[in-house]
This record gives C-alpha cells, sequence and structure tokens, in this order.
C-alpha cells in the first residue's frame, strides 16, 4: 500500500534491489544485463550519480563510482552500503518492538536466539553456492545475546496502559513510515490488539529472521563477484557480499492485564 498516486507508489516498487553506480558512460557502453539494459530481470540497476540524484534516492554521502547499493528495507527511498548491512541487524526488531510499544507492549522476552554464517560464491558455471560456516547450520547465542545483537534476554518498558483507537492509529502510522505495510506476519500481529476486539492475547509470540531482507539483496549483489572488476568494485566489498549472516529470535510479548 502506498498513500501517494499510484504511479509513485508503481515507481517505489521498482526501485532496484541493488545498485552499482557507475559512470554515464560504462552505463551506457556496457552490455552485463540481457539486451543491454541497465536494469536486469533481478533488481541489479547500473545508476549514475545523476540518475541517483534524479529519482530522488537517499544515498551515504560518500557514495562514489564503484559504490554497491542495496535498499534499506524500511524507507521507500533509501540505500545503503552492501558492506553495511551488519550495522542494521537489530534495526528490524527496533522497529518491531517501537510499533508493539503503541500497542501496549510492556515486557520483551527472548525465548530463542540463534545466529547462522554462511559464505556465497559463484562456480566456473556462474551458479549461485552458499556454505555454512564451520560446518554448522545455527549457533544458540541466547546466554551471548548482549554481545551479538546488543539488546537483554528480558526488558521492560513504559508504554501504554490502555490500547485505543489513537495509540492503534499511531502504531499504523509507524507501520507506513517503516516500509512495512507488506509485512503479513507483522499485520497479522497488529490486528490482535485492535481496540475493537472484546478479547485480547496478554502474550504475542513474535518471530523473526532479522536480516532475511538484507540477506536477499545480498544474494542479488553477489552476483557483482563475476563482474566486479568492471566496476572497480573494492575487495572489502566483495567479501562483505560473499558472507552471510543470519539472526532468528523468538520473543514472548507481554501486553497489561
Amino acid at each position: 500500500m502506498c498513500n501517494n498516486s499510484t504511479n509513485n507508489c508503481s515507481n517505489i516498487r521498482n526501485l532496484p534491489a541493488v545498485i552499482c553506480v557507475c559512470t554515464p558512460e560504462r552505463k551506457e557502453n556496457f552490455t552485463f544485463f540481457e539486451g543491454g539494459s541497465s536494469v536486469n530481470k533481478d533488481g541489479i540497476a547500473l545508476m549514475s550519480m545523476d540518475d541517483i540524484k534524479s529519482k530522488g534516492l537517499i544515498v551515504p554521502n560518500d557514495t562514489v563510482i564503484g559504490s554497491l547499493l542495496i535498499r534499506y528495507p524500511f524507507s521507500q527511498y533509501r540505500y545503503i552500503f552492501a558492506q553495511d548491512v551488519d550495522k542494521h541487524k537489530c534495526d528490524k526488531y527496533y522497529k518491531y518492538r517501537e510499533i508493539l510499544l503503541k500497542l501496549g507492549a510492556k515486557v520483551f522476552s527472548v525465548v530463542e536466539a540463534t545466529k547462522t554464517e554462511s559464505t556465497m560464491h559463484f562456480d566456473e558455471k556462474g551458479k549461485l553456492t552458499v556454505k555454512a560456516v564451520s560446518g554448522k547450520e545455527k549457533v544458540d547465542i541466547r546466554n551471548s545475546i548482549k554481545s551479538e545483537l546488543g539488546f537483554e534476554l528480558v526488558s521492560s518498558a513504559e508504554g501504554i496502559r490502555t490500547i485505543s483507537d489513537k495509540s492503534y492509529a499511531e502504531a499504523l502510522d509507524l507501520v507506513r513510515e517503516y516500509n512495512l505495510l507488506d509485512d503479513d506476519y507483522l499485520m497479522s500481529l497488529i490486528k490482535t490488539r485492535n481496540p475493537q476486539n472484546e478479547n485480547h492475547d496478554h502474550t504475542l509470540s513474535v518471530q523473526m529472521y532479522m536480516m532475511d531482507d538484507f540477506n536477499k539483496k545480498l544474494e542479488i549483489a553477489a552476483a557483482f563477484q563475476v563482474a566486479g572488476g568492471l566496476f572497480n568494485i573494492s575487495a572489502q566489498v566483495q567479501k562483505a557480499i560473499e558472507n552471510k549472516t543470519e539472526y532468528f529470535i523468538s520473543v514472548n510479548v507481554e501486553f497489561p492485564v
């Protein structure tokens, strides 16, 4: 859903998942994509700085030729460096938490937390392979969650005491602000706290893969492992997009009785 015109909504959905910043000349002459297009079917775009500016996209101030950008999932027009996704590993949790506070949440208790690390690379036939690091599918990090993710196993918050139409509307406003209207799981959680419902659950079990959207875009960005040299993509960026980390957490969220 979108509050703007239909055309604007379509434009937002059609924004590329990954942008490789290049010179106008390189963009015009490069034929890496089928038919010589500057955008491929997976959502990778070749863009000059002028292209980015004309589309009103928000990118880091130090974006330069050769930068590899991925679309930030919690904002319509913002992009971040591909190598910086780890800095945003807790963003999804905190967005959910802020919304649930508007719905009266009081206590957040982490009951499960795991970490999975893997590497991605293309073989000589151009096929993407993903391999778990150390041969382990996932590692329990519940006892080290503070050092891994920066928050406590159990935390309380001073939210509202009684859910109202006003606070429910404010929660939905945050959903729109954070570009989460298409998150069916979150929307189903929110509906359970609708003030028009006579009976509310006093505890919700909330599960999330914290890096899933980032990792989907990293898999797309990994395609530039093949063409990286043509775009002066640094070894640091290449290494970053070839390594994938996923965090899964299950949290019991308590509301006032």
